[in-house]
């Protein structure tokens, strides 16, 4: 793919923690700890999260299940998830989930924790929201609400079906918290689902990662830390160093445009990927927050920005 100039693509946004949510002192109250809260088609859920550098990990079939939807096996390590004529496709090792052919980027990516497939909360807080299927995210109070009168409504699902739960037994007093078993060894068909690093390439790739910025141009401000300044030129290029290892893991051979702060002129980025004859070319840039905003913290995500050069129908596709 020839790279005839660079744009500048928004890679991800800085994620800053917010603190934790209060004690539960009612059933309308934050849930405490590392969980959330359900409200489905069986009542309230309390569920517990895997901890995970990309916010956290959900059971994808405990959750398909509270709100009413499905999960299905589509092969070893690949999943399909249906909500109220929404469907996702998910796979092991994979940050992305497929919706009507289209990638959408996940935050971190789907595994198998415990025997079942989980995948970032992510997914049901920022992405399927958007799908106007009845289904609302309340950050403030760590719930995931279903609106039974937008969404089709489904058959109730008990508490004792969904393994792996944590779930509020009294919900008009002071709560009761019930755990269930959640079952050790893996399903058949999942215990394989990892494959050796570039195992599944049909041949050697090569992908160039370029990190924005650098030396005299910092890029966005960011946020200051021990009294010094953390921007964005300095986030670009971490990321980059990570994505590098990830891809290197995958069996991808991998060129830097820059490993240290220094600046690479926009003109050069994209004449050191043709010269590199890469397969992709991925600039890494950070928004930042507008200091005029009221909550700027709450800020989080990620764009992505490409330049397709496909003038025919055959070659988009």
């Amino acid at each position: 793919m020839s790279v005839r100039r660079v744009m500048r693509a928004a890679g991800a946004a800085l994620l800053v923690g917010a603190s934790a949510p209060p004690t539960l002192v009612g059933a309308s109250a934050p849930p405490p700890g590392n969980v959330i809260r359900v409200t489905g088609i069986s009542g309230d859920t309390v569920l517990s999260l895997v901890e995970s550098s990309g916010g956290g990990l959900v059971p994808v079939d405990v959750l398909a299940r509270l709100l009413g939807g499905s999960l299905d096996s589509t092969g070893a390590g690949r999943w399909r998830l249906t909500l109220y004529g929404s469907v996702l496709d998910l796979e092991h090792g994979s940050p992305f989930a497929g919706y009507n052919g289209f990638p959408l980027p996940l935050s971190e990516a789907t595994r198998v924790v415990d025997g079942r497939p989980h995948t970032s909360l992510q997914l049901f807080s920022d992405v399927i929201p958007r799908f106007g299927i009845g289904i609302l995210w309340d950050r403030s109070r760590s719930e995931l609400r279903l609106f039974q009168a937008i969404a089709r409504r489904a058959g109730p699902a008990a508490w004792k079906d969904l393994p792996g739960t944590v779930v509020i037994t009294n919900a008009s007093g002071p709560p009761a918290v019930k755990p269930v078993n959640v079952p050790t060894k893996p399903p058949a068909d999942e215990s394989a689902t990892a494959s050796a690093p570039g195992k599944s390439l049909t041949r050697r790739y090569k992908v160039v990662v370029d990190a924005g910025h650098g030396g005299v141009d910092p890029g966005n401000p960011g946020a200051i830390i021990a009294g010094r300044r953390v921007g964005e030129a300095q986030i670009t290029l971490a990321m980059s160093l990570k994505i590098e290892r990830e891809l290197k893991q995958r069996g991808i051979d991998v060129y830097m445009t820059r490993r240290t702060d220094t600046l690479i002129a926009l003109g050069d980025r994209g004449r050191i990927a043709n010269g590199q004859k890469a397969d992709l070319f991925i600039s890494i840039h950070t928004n930042a927050a507008n200091p005029a905003w009221k909550n700027g913290r709450a800020v989080r995500g990620f764009e992505t920005y490409f330049l397709s050069e496909a003038r025919t129908e055959d070659e988009r596709r």
